[in-house]
């Protein structure tokens, strides 16, 4: 008799653990909230200069990551000047980590967007300006 509530128990429990979802990479069910994301470098409106007199290049660090309520499937970032020409950065996971240089001062939009594995989206953005010369009076 003890044996028989035993693999009754042991039955219950199996079949609980096997309809159990055990990854974080699967959807769940009525997940409507896009990730959070925190946008670590660079700052909004943030003022860019020449690495060095001899080559006018702009090298701007671009970090972010998210958090949600399930997972954070992808992130991306695009780089888009005032002409709308981009390049895009994409990685699996959490984090988005990289760099671009440029060789022409402007304006550069970077848009930020991670998804989770329910298809949700949240998108940041970031305005960033490369000056050719370190003159602040027309900065603001």
């Amino acid at each position: 008799m003890k044996n028989s509530k035993f693999i009754f128990a042991l039955f219950v429990t199996t079949s609980l653990l096997v309809k159990c979802k055990c990854s974080d990479d699967e959807p769940i069910e009525h997940d409507v909230e896009a990730p959070v994301i925190t946008i670590i470098s660079p700052n909004n409106n943030q003022l860019y200069y020449p690495n060095s007199e001899a080559e006018n290049l702009y090298t701007i660090v671009v970090s972010a990551s998210a958090t949600d309520n399930n997972n954070v499937k992808s992130g991306k970032v695009t780089i888009t000047d005032e002409n709308g020409i981009g390049e895009m950065h994409s990685e699996n996971g959490y984090e988005v980590y990289t760099s671009f240089s440029k060789a022409n001062e402007g304006v550069y939009i970077l848009t930020f967007e991670f998804e989770d594995y329910n298809g949700n989206v949240a998108s940041e953005k970031r305005i960033v300006y490369c000056k050719l010369n370190n003159d602040d009076t027309d900065a603001n």
